[in-house]
């Protein structure tokens, strides 16, 4: 009985020790660190395949996540095409070094700018690499490129360290541009004035210019083709008189000798016009009367036309039409006197002898600055002070202010019958220094502005402007550029498929372009939309 109880108590202890064995350890697994996000490039600017751009665009990228702040701080600067932002307009063989400006909204945008202009007229592409990090490290899961590329402005500037301005355009069949102006250029104590012709292909590509040596800035330019080449007439103010001249350029911008007369004593001229046999038709600038000089070759010729007359514009129609244009401050063929000065608008033959005049009556200043004619009759565009009226039935009706200078373009027939006014501007004044009219009768005027036109912006101390009208004179559109500076529109035309070209002047870098001193010539192109290619 006893041992039966041991054996009873030794199972107990037997199945307690094996309820108590000791259980193997499971070995321990780490805790997997959490995913962090992959960033993604949301969008860039300029977007793909947008509007023109400046040869100094900001480039803005924007990412999904905050980047790390380090980003795009060192980017290689010798044509390489290697870091985590590159912009490149050749399939990324050569790229534009970038140079960090900025980075906003919690390190997810940031912003460059090219360290040098981009090229003109080509298509640039971005691409962000993966070396692009989240501030928590995470890498672009793979290489972004836009899809599409955007273009530079086509836009064209000529300058040195003086002043230079474009004062005359003329284009050909081929689409081929011809640009003529003047050109002041300092060295130490040595000035050198004289005009320049360049010519530029129908992409904008400059195959020559040259300058023709006048020793004088011209007040005016006029262009023509010939069979030859082109002739370049030019107005050369002079203490002992007005001096005009007739360089004729070969093909490949060869220039013959110019052949030059003076008019003693004749006021300094701020007109000219070519007629088809070469003639030279320009204007006198005296308050007292018109001086209309004609020059064929060797013979010369002159008119004098009423008093208290300032001409500004001329204007021919083939070689039997002379239209003349500018300020007159008395009497003018019955018309009363309504202010200091008015604008006026008369039709002459090409021997000076004048055919009807039209006084433009407000009661501020008013003057006709530009003329273009064809067989319909003359258009007749300048500044005025007041509110002009295309048909007054009283002096009274006109002579009301208006708002600063205002531009304005009013149409006429053959028989000098108004047929339609456009008068606007801005808040500010505005001048008018340029006119040009299609094939299909569209219709081009230019100039400067101190103020901003509707949805439009300045960006400097003046901006330039080009407004586009159909013949009978509905408005279609008006854009202003500009630079920093000063900027003006002194000559217009158009390029067989309708597209505009203008150019003047520009005191600052205008649409990335270096700024060489003083004044610069531009040359810009508008689409018949108004945007600038």
């Amino acid at each position: 009985m006893r041992f039966s109880f041991l054996l009873l108590i030794l199972g107990l202890l037997f199945l307690l020790a094996g309820c108590f064995e000791s259980t193997p350890e499971v070995p321990k697994v780490p805790k997997a660190k959490p995913k962090q996000p992959t960033p993604e490039v949301v969008s860039v600017s300029p977007t793909d395949n947008g509007t023109t751009v400046s040869l100094l665009p900001k480039i803005e990228v924007r990412f999904s996540l905050s980047m790390d702040s380090n980003l795009g701080k060192e980017l290689p600067t010798d044509g390489n095409c290697t870091g985590v932002v590159q912009l490149s307009p050749d399939g990324f063989q050569t790229c534009a070094p970038l140079i960090r400006t900025g980075s906003s909204d919690q390190q997810k945008t940031f912003q460059f700018l090219p360290a040098e202009s981009l090229r003109r007229k080509l298509r640039y592409h971005l691409r962000i690499t993966p070396e692009a990090k989240s501030n928590k490290g995470a890498s672009l899961k793979s290489t972004y490129t836009t899809e599409e590329s955007f273009p530079t402005k086509w836009t064209i500037t000529i300058g040195a360290s003086g002043d230079d301005l474009g004062l005359a355009l003329h284009t050909d069949g081929q689409g081929r541009l011809l640009v003529a102006g003047a050109s002041r250029f300092e060295n130490n104590d040595n000035v050198s004035k004289d005009g320049f012709l360049a010519l530029y292909d129908h992409e904008g590509d400059q195959q020559w210019m040259q300058q023709p040596g006048f020793g004088k800035l011209p007040n005016a330019l006029a262009l023509q083709v010939v069979d030859s080449g082109w002739r370049m007439g030019a107005l050369l103010p002079g203490e002992s008189g007005t001096t005009l001249a007739l360089t004729s350029f070969s093909e490949d911008g060869v220039a013959e000798p110019s052949i030059k007369f003076t008019w003693p004593s004749a006021p300094q001229g701020s007109a000219l016009v070519l007629d088809p046999a070469g003639n030279l038709l320009s204007s006198g600038d005296t308050r007292r009367h018109l001086r209309v000089n004609h020059r064929r070759w060797n013979q010369r010729a002159s008119a004098t036309l009423g008093s208290g007359i300032s001409v500004k514009a001329l204007a021919l129609h083939q070689r039997s039409t002379l239209y003349a244009g500018g300020i007159v401050t008395g009497p003018l063929d019955g018309t009363p006197s309504t202010h200091t000065q008015d604008g006026f608008v008369m039709k002459l033959d090409p021997s000076g002898v004048k055919r009807w005049s039209r006084r433009l009556p407000t009661a501020s200043r008013d003057v006709v600055t530009v003329l273009a004619a064809n067989a319909e009759g003359v258009v007749a565009a300048g500044v005025t002070g007041g509110k002009l009226r295309v048909k007054v039935s009283s002096l009274a009706e006109a002579l009301e202010s208006g708002e600063g200078d205002d531009a304005f373009v009013i149409g006429f027939d053959t028989q000098g019958n108004p047929q339609w006014l456009q008068q606007f501007g801005t808040e500010a004044d505005e001048r008018v220094h340029a006119i040009a009219l299609s094939d299909n009768a569209t219709l081009a005027i230019g100039g400067s502005t101190q103020g901003a036109f509707p949805d439009q912006q300045t960006a400097g101390q003046g901006g330039a402007f080009v407004s586009l009208f159909q013949r009978d004179g509905t408005f279609l559109w008006t854009r202003q550029f500009g630079s920093s500076g000063a900027d003006e529109v002194r000559a217009l035309a158009f390029l067989p498929n309708g597209n505009l070209i203008a150019t003047g002047g520009t005191s600052g870098s205008l649409d990335g372009h270096t700024h060489q001193g003083g004044l610069d010539v531009f040359v810009v192109k508008f689409d018949t939309e108004g945007k600038r290619l």
